[in-house]
């Protein structure tokens, strides 16, 4: 996310939708062992990728591309880079 333009944060929910789709897509469904609730990033990164449940990792890599053409849509001007509008 940071090639963005500097002003835009992210939501913590959006980042941690992209972590979770990336897991998936990556490593498949979460099997790691619960975090401790002190451990408060980790849990909600856990969390994030346990709600994936079974999806697919072709399905994550999926929604991940979608859910960044969006970010890029909200984001980015047409005249900052065509190639993100050619799809």
């Amino acid at each position: 996310m940071k090639f963005f333009p500097s002003a835009y944060q992210p939501s913590h929910e959006l980042q941690l939708r992209f972590y979770a789709y990336y897991k998936q897509a990556m490593e498949g469904p979460c099997q790691q062992p619960k975090p401790a609730f002190w451990e408060v990033v980790k849990k909600a990164k856990w969390d994030a990728w346990m709600k994936l449940g079974n999806m697919s990792r072709q399905e994550a890599m999926n929604n991940y591309v979608d859910e960044l053409k969006k970010l890029l849509k909200q984001c980015l001007t047409p005249t900052m880079s065509p190639i993100f509008w050619a799809a």
